[in-house]
């Protein structure tokens, strides 16, 4: 049941995991028996075998030895017998030192019998060899035949027991040997044993894996039906790529778009199919460097040639390790995008025509509006000059006008005085003559006073109407400098409306039409307000042309009342009976000329008062004027600025 619950990987798993187990303990048995083998076969080669070996060798060098004592015997030359007395020591050497090893191997394993019998050979070979010395001896004396005779008797039965001495030991040496193999022939016995029922589980379990292997790839198979199917659906043309550039997949899109078989394209170099192969090459090694392109242009060549714009979208997919095993690129055909970019470039080169005509027009409205700005300007410069020159004018008139006043001023006092003189005269009759002669004396200053009072009135009055032609004038260029600010404002509103129809690129001349514009307002803003200044100061001058036409009927009224004194005084030196009247009548005469001197001398202050409302009013003129020459600059420094 718990199988049953088991994925077919988790199956796998466990079969993969339950045969690994078994191929590690058959390993670890083969290792741990391989090594019983091998400890074995060094023993048995170390000791059994080596015994064997050494035996057979210390055998034969004994039968060597006495092969060389039998040609000692039968030869004379000296130098044959060096030699063969040389290999006799080299033997008896080689046998003392294996007799030495054996025993230090019988000690080693505690071979009691091997021991003895190695005591008892090497007892043997000091005999043999002290008899062997001997016959040397003999042989070097020339006694060969007393040599033969004991090489023949007492050597020969000591060679035999060494050699029943060798042969045992042999024995021995073999009969261990022949133990080792028995054992090992049994461990391999055993180790096979446990090789066949691990190798049987192993068939078992792998028998089992093979039929999960079955089941897994059944399912792997359905799902990768299923992917192709989810890969063939897409309408974009899909591949896959290996690190080394060659496709491994593509879907029928792919087909489709390049016009070959899956099969020609499957191996082949991903970079073959555009015209810029090394920018395709260079495309999927950034998604291997990065793990991913967006929109990677490329142009893609089919088998006839056509050619078919493309974006790429790619990124890599790696193994269940996270390892990097290749890159999915997917293309999306660009064709009618491609169409649609080139018409909005044809759209924006159309524009640019348009904005550089547009452009044109903005460039002659900025002149057009820098010739205005230069005859705001200039008029300007006239409303300034003339303001100045009516302001010069203004003054003279002021001081005139205040020279005036003092004189009637004067004009006043006499008439007080001659009131009083009138008054005396009535009082009394005596001094009639001398107060008719003063009053002569008196009426032709008087009337000397009243003629100057007349011309300086008739200077006033000329003055006056060249100050309201001024006005009017200084009124005929403010109306001027309006008609220019209303030309300069609708300019500015024609100049934003291009740089609106521009877009961005006309902002920035939109900023400078916004400013013109804004400048334009302040210039119509002073020039209403100079013509506010101007009425007020014609209402002003119409005040005093009205005060000095006033000034001028008093002042004519004055000198006829004078020449009528003058008369009454010459009337007066004839009749003195009269002067009593005549006083009277001059007192009355003085009372009402007293009265018209005090209203010139009040219309004297009225106009001087307006005077000083006059050269006020000229002062805001001139400071107008002063600001329309700096708001002309500065109309001419933007349109500079904007020409730059």
């Amino acid at each position: 049941m718990k199988m049953k619950k088991l994925s077919a990987a988790a199956k796998i798993y466990s079969g993969f995991g339950t045969l690994m187990a078994l191929f590690i303990v058959m390993v670890v048995l083969a290792v741990v028996t391989l090594n019983s083998f091998i400890v074995m076969w060094e023993v048995s080669t170390k000791n059994e075998y080596k015994q064997v070996i050494d035996m057979l060798e210390t055998k034969s060098t004994f039968y060597r030895i006495r092969m060389e004592m039998l040609s000692l015997m039968t030869t004379t030359d000296r130098a044959v017998m060096d030699q063969i007395l040389a290999n006799i020591k080299e033997r008896k050497d080689s046998v003392a030192a294996l007799m030495k090893i054996q025993a230090q191997m019988a000690r080693e394993e505690n071979d009691e019998k091997a021991v003895n019998l190695l005591n008892d050979f090497d007892v043997a070979f000091k005999d043999y060899s002290v008899t062997l010395e001997k016959q040397i001896s003999m042989i070097n004396a020339g006694r060969r035949s007393e040599a033969a005779a004991m090489a023949s008797g007492i050597q020969n039965e000591r060679f035999e027991k060494i050699r029943s001495i060798i042969l045992a030991n042999q024995k021995i040496a073999q009969d261990n040997y022949d133990d080792y193999l028995k054992m090992s022939k049994e461990e391999k016995d055993k180790s096979l044993l446990i090789y066949f029922i691990i190798g049987a589980l192993s068939i078992a379990t792998g028998f089992f894996v093979l039929l999960l292997m079955q089941k897994v790839l059944k399912e792997s198979e359905t799902a990768r039906q299923y992917a192709r199917s989810l890969l063939e659906a897409s309408i974009d043309p899909l591949v896959t790529i290996d690190p080394e550039g060659k496709i491994t997949d593509v879907n029928k899109s792919t087909v489709k778009i390049t016009g070959m078989p899956s099969e020609n394209l499957i191996g082949t170099d991903f970079s073959d199919y555009f015209t810029e192969p090394y920018k395709a090459r260079d495309g999927y090694q950034q998604v291997f460097a990065k793990g991913y392109v967006n929109d990677y242009p490329l142009t893609l060549r089919s088998a006839s040639g056509a050619m078919t714009p493309v974006l790429y979208n790619a990124s890599v997919y790696r193994d269940k390790d996270g390892k990097v095993v290749g890159v999915f690129a997917a293309a999306r055909d660009i064709t009618d995008q491609k169409k649609i970019e080139d018409e909005i470039n044809e759209l924006n080169r159309t524009l640019e025509l348009r904005i550089e005509a547009r452009t044109k027009v903005l460039v002659e409205t900025n002149q057009q509006l820098a010739e205005a700005a230069s005859i705001l300007a200039s008029s300007a410069n006239q409303i300034l000059s003339t303001t100045k020159e009516v302001a010069a004018g203004s003054t003279q008139t002021a001081t005139a006008i205040s020279e005036t006043s003092t004189t009637m001023s004067e004009v006043k006092q006499t008439s007080h005085l001659a009131a009083q003189k009138a008054k005396y005269v009535t009082d009394t009759a005596q001094s009639a003559s001398q107060i008719s002669s003063r009053g002569r004396k008196a009426v032709e200053n008087t009337l000397e006073g009243m003629n100057i009072i007349k011309e300086q009135m008739e200077s006033i009055a000329e003055t006056v109407v060249q100050l309201s032609e001024q006005s009017q004038a200084i009124g005929e260029i403010a109306a001027t400098v309006n008609d220019i600010a209303e030309q300069v404002n609708m300019l500015a509103v024609n100049a934003g409306i291009e740089a609106a129809k521009a877009g961005e690129f006309g902002k920035g001349f939109g900023v400078v039409a916004q400013e013109v514009k804004s400048l334009a307002v302040q210039a119509k803003q002073a020039a209403a307000q100079v013509r506010t200044i101007l009425m007020d100061v014609q209402k002003t001058i119409s005040s005093t042309v009205m005060g000095t036409e006033q000034g001028m009927r008093t002042v004519e009224n004055g000198v006829k009342l004078s020449n009528e004194t003058n008369e009454a005084i010459r009337m007066l030196a004839t009749s003195i009976t009269e002067t009593a009247n005549a006083a009277t009548q001059i007192l009355a005469t003085s009372q009402e000329q007293l009265t018209g001197i005090d209203q010139v001398a009040s219309a004297f202050d009225g106009i001087k008062q307006a005077m000083i409302q006059n050269v006020t009013g000229t002062q805001q003129a001139e400071n107008a004027a002063k600001n329309l020459t700096v708001l002309g600059q500065k109309i001419l420094e933007q349109i500079n600025q904007t020409k730059a």
